[in-house]
């Protein structure tokens, strides 16, 4: 790109505190810092602090999404090496993929030129011309994906104004609408199609849509009864590709109908992909912490479900499921025990999330802090878990065998430095018992 800016792959600059870049075949290097990162779409825009790197380079041209079929070059660095790596295919589809780095759903390119780990975050071109960003691939297949050039305008208008906004979220969930007798029951004219809508987040949908209204269109694009909108001649993808490609704060006008009558307003899409959700992925940071009375406890996210997946208690992951699209707080989680005398009787209530301290409610990690250090609190704290079972600890002898407990485990403070009012720095994770991230398993 022009300006020194170079576009890359979110999940290639992910938790990175020095990046330093080159020209292929060139031995000069130079400092480079991350400007802007979309996670939920894997795209990253650096700034070479070094202008005279690329002088004399011709920027690459956004191009257009490439049709089935279309001949197609990946250019990039698999599986290492010091020489640019150029492998030729064409487009298999184009259609939504979860994306490995997010877990989100978007549209993707996918295409038999063959991508490898390196090959991340190099162009995708047809005609010279940028049409995606590689991105991932998958073991035993010779299909690779791509980030479409949809989803990089989406990208770089979003930060043309000198900040990220993200991808906007409508915030519905909605079940398929392909029995006839669905169909009768909802009163859904025989001319129309659409989706159910199971639920109906109270932020951006709600208000305008409710739970039990029939989604037929957005933005005059009709939703067919599978839940696809027309991406192009042939071809369908995810009803969510209307609002992916619009910025946060657009307005996205709908069709629904509701007890029979068929309604026509606009939503403003005022919250971004991943903002509000109950169990959030982390990323560039770890997850905070707090110990109390050998008590850890942590914000329950993505990241610790994926690292300990193989002992999470199948209980709680089945809990997360059924709560995922609750916006608002978070849930906390009794994520281990440092054994000693305070807590001793406890040992099995690991994995408990926490819905109470001294009766009141611990919506987050923050909160539960704040109660449990409270000035009016008495002699005892007692943690009200998931279920309905209780822990109790004795206050005095939790804060006066802190020390001894932290020093034991070697943990640093009983709580990681945000806690602190400190600035973000990386908090000893061990004595938790998981990694505070995980990998995704899956080539790139």
């Amino acid at each position: 790109m022009s300006g020194g800016l170079i576009l890359t792959a979110a999940h290639v600059v992910d938790d990175q505190t020095f990046l330093l870049v080159r020209l292929n075949g060139t031995a000069r290097k130079a400092q480079a810092r991350v400007l802007f990162v979309s996670h939920v779409a894997d795209l990253a825009l650096l700034l070479v602090d070094d202008p005279g790197l690329l002088a004399g380079v011709t920027p690459l041209e956004l191009g257009e999404l490439p049709a089935v079929r279309d001949a197609v070059a990946a250019y990039g660095f698999p599986n290492g090496g010091e020489t640019l790596s150029i492998t030729e295919g064409v487009v298999a589809r184009a259609e939504h993929e979860s994306y490995v780095h997010s877990r989100e759903s978007l549209l993707a390119i996918q295409m038999d030129a063959a991508i490898a780990p390196g090959s991340s975050g190099g162009p995708l071109l047809r005609d010279g011309r940028i049409v995606g960003v590689a991105m991932q691939g998958f073991k035993d297949s010779a299909i690779g994906c791509a980030v479409p050039v949809p989803l990089i305008r989406q990208f770089l208008v979003d930060v043309s104004d000198g900040r990220l906004e993200g991808i906007p979220e409508l915030g519905i969930s909605w079940q398929k609408l392909e029995s006839g007798s669905l169909r009768t029951s909802l009163a859904v004219p025989a001319e129309e199609t659409g989706v159910l809508l199971k639920s109906v987040d109270a932020s951006p949908a709600g208000g305008v849509l409710q739970e039990g209204d029939v989604l037929l269109s957005l933005s005059e694009r009709s939703v067919a009864d599978d839940g696809t909108v027309e991406l192009r001649e042939a071809e369908r993808t995810d009803l969510s590709q209307v609002t992916d490609l619009m910025q946060v704060g657009g307005e996205v006008s709908v069709r629904y109908l509701r007890d029979g009558v068929v309604h026509d307003s606009s939503i403003s899409l005022t919250r971004a992909r991943g903002e509000g959700r109950l169990v959030p992925r982390l990323f560039d940071r770890n997850a905070d912490y707090f110990i109390f009375g050998g008590l850890a406890f942590v914000n329950l996210t993505r990241n610790m479900l994926d690292a300990a997946k193989e002992y999470a208690p199948a209980a709680l992951v089945a809990q997360v499921e059924r709560e995922a699209l609750r916006p608002g707080q978070g849930l906390v989680l009794l994520a281990n025990i440092l054994a000693s005398d305070v807590n001793a009787g406890y040992e099995d209530a690991l994995w408990e999330v926490v819905r109470s301290v001294g009766g009141s409610e611990a919506g987050s990690l923050t909160e539960l802090v704040a109660l449990v250090e409270r000035a009016d609190s008495g002699p005892f704290v007692t943690f009200g878990l998931a279920g309905g079972r209780r822990v109790t600890i004795d206050r005095q002898r939790a804060v006066s065998t802190a020390p001894e407990v932290l020093a034991r485990y070697e943990v640093a403070a009983d709580r990681s430095p945000r806690l602190r009012g400190l600035a973000p720095s990386k908090p000893v994770v061990a004595a938790l018992g998981v990694p505070s991230s995980a990998g995704t398993g899956e080539e790139r």
